[in-house]
């Protein structure tokens, strides 16, 4: 959006107690899931996609947690502002945040950078 020859980028009100919040200030469209159980993919596709279009679903049943990206940042930011429960499930999405330092494993003595975090 330009006005009067500066380009402006529109960024959401949001209220005091959420200004504490540095994920607040954060337009992301990638929603972090995390304690989702036995929950299915198509489970979360059918409740989630109330809030807008789905991109992608990556469940990942083994650790608990799952990620949604969605076509538009406002979707994440009006899921997160409310409560929410599936299939009698009980779930805190939050903004998916990327990691800013590199995740270091050590192994026998030795320190390892993971490639993904690179």
């Amino acid at each position: 959006m330009q006005v009067a020859g500066r380009v402006l980028e529109p960024k959401r009100a949001i209220s005091r107690n959420e200004s504490r919040d540095p994920a607040a200030a954060v337009s992301t469209s990638k929603l972090y899931v995390g304690s989702i159980g036995d929950l299915t993919d198509q489970e979360m596709k059918t409740y989630f996609s109330t809030f807008g279009t789905i991109d992608e679903i990556d469940v990942q049943a083994e650790k608990g947690q799952a990620f949604v990206t969605f076509a538009d940042h406002d979707s994440v930011d009006r899921i997160v502002s409310q409560k929410h429960t599936v299939s009698h499930r009980f779930l805190v999405p939050h903004k998916h945040q990327k990691r800013t330092t590199p995740r270091i494993l050590k192994i026998s003595g030795i320190l390892y950078v993971t490639e993904k975090d690179i």
